[in-house]
């Protein structure tokens, strides 16, 4: 019996979408193996970018996603919050979609926090 080759790794790229809104890539595996690398990748990039207020995700090329690669997403999307920015998903994978629907974790993604002071981000109230 033949060993499964190696999974593809996670390729994250981060870039500034426009001014306030970051975009990060993602393409292969969101594993146990990658789920810290969406995370810090996330994380540097708040850090680097005072005052965003749009965190895009573009999932379109995730090939596979596990209970660690969805607890990733949920902490990027605290860490969002927490930097005053809500995060968007875009282009979902089918197997994305399915682990989402599963889980019953779309909403809580994609209804992310308003954005408010930075380390304020919390749930959208009535004006």
């Amino acid at each position: 019996m033949n060993p499964s080759p190696p999974s593809p790794q996670l390729e994250v790229t981060p870039s500034a979408a426009e001014p306030c809104s970051l975009r990060i890539g993602l393409g292969g595996t969101l594993d146990r193996d990658s789920a810290d690398l969406l995370v810090t990748a996330a994380s540097r990039q708040l850090a680097n970018h005072p005052g965003t207020t749009e965190l895009r995700l573009d999932c379109a090329d995730i090939t596979s996603c596990d209970a660690m690669g969805l607890s990733a997403l949920l902490m990027v999307r605290r860490l969002a919050g927490e930097a005053g920015a809500r995060i968007r998903l875009e282009g979902g994978s089918v197997c994305l979609d399915r682990l989402l629907e599963v889980t019953g974790t779309r909403e809580h993604l994609v209804a992310a926090p308003v954005p408010g002071a930075p380390g304020k981000g919390g749930p959208e109230r009535p004006g």
